[in-house]
């Protein structure tokens, strides 16, 4: 019988969606407390789930195989580079929510290795079905026609989400950006460079409030991928993913088959989903299926 992992949330705003994800796969999780401030929040959800609330890491218990900080990192106003700091000293596996500044990483991975633990940094994202479709359209597209250009247009907040993506749909490459940021043209700066060989623009909507750091969001994310026969394109977190073959207009009189391609094509649709629905169903699916690959790589490390 595999291991049931016990599991803490700490923090219960957005935490709340990951307690949802932990309770909807029970076969592989126990939820084994939470750590907050005293909320009003955070006591109703201590009872809802019936497990205990604890104030600091050095009130739980020795048994805790993983704790999942869904605390806004120093960069937005929090503290959760510091609670993963101390949760990791404590021999806590950890799975952190971005956004997180580099220099915070690079402290918690070499401390998670030198301990022999595990780091990661959620995304997700990466788990939604519009944007794995995405990445497999982009994958094969790759082997089959040249990539010339990449738009990229994304929220501050959302930055390392839609860096990894781009990673994910098989574009690799250092990312070398000009100086020069164009400001002043309304919600977004504009930056343009390379990623590996290939030109790359990058819209990025730079205003972040820290008490309220999602509500300025013009946008999440989106990809525009430029090929030699036509254009392959995300719109946001949870929009449609779609095709858009180069245009021949001149050649289509004398090749029929030219003349009867479609002339946009949606490869993937949420469909119209409230966002209720939205944050309830693919939300937390995509969260549970990032919890588990936490526990794969824990199970492999064990083996």
């Amino acid at each position: 019988m595999k291991k049931r992992l016990k599991a803490i949330v700490c923090g219960t705003n957005f935490g709340e969606f990951y307690l949802k994800a932990l309770k909807s796969a029970e076969s592989d999780f126990q939820i084994a407390g939470i750590i907050g401030r005293g909320s009003e929040r955070s006591k109703t959800l201590s009872k809802k789930y019936n497990v205990p609330l604890y104030f600091n890491v050095e009130e739980l218990p020795s048994d805790i195989d993983l704790a999942c900080v869904i605390v806004r990192s120093e960069g937005t106003g929090g503290d959760g580079t510091e609670l993963c700091i101390d949760l990791l000293n404590k021999g806590i596996n950890v799975i952190q929510e971005q956004p997180v500044y580099q220099e915070h990483l690079y402290k918690c991975y070499k401390l998670a290795r030198e301990k022999n633990l595990i780091y990661l940094t959620a995304n997700l994202y990466s788990n939604l079905s519009n944007m794995q479709s995405f990445a497999v359209y982009a994958k094969k597209l790759n082997i089959y026609s040249k990539l010339e250009y990449i738009s990229v247009s994304f929220s501050t907040q959302l930055s390392y989400v839609a860096l990894d993506l781009l990673a994910i749909s098989g574009i690799l490459g250092d990312l070398e950006l000009d100086n020069n940021i164009i400001k002043g043209l309304g919600p977004f700066d504009i930056l343009y460079g390379n990623i590996g060989k290939l030109p790359i623009l990058i819209e990025f909507n730079n205003q972040l409030n820290p008490k309220t750091p999602d509500y300025n969001m013009q946008l999440m994310y989106s990809f525009k991928l430029y090929y030699e026969d036509g254009v392959l394109s995300l719109n946001d977190a949870y929009g449609d993913v779609a095709w858009r073959p180069r245009t021949y207009l001149k050649g289509a009189k004398d090749d029929l088959n030219i003349g009867k391609e479609s002339i946009y094509k949606v490869l993937n649709s949420l469909k119209e989903t409230s966002t209720s629905k939205f944050f309830q169903t693919y939300w937390i699916d995509s969260i549970t299926a990032e919890l588990i690959k936490m526990k794969k790589i824990y199970e492999f490390r064990q083996t």
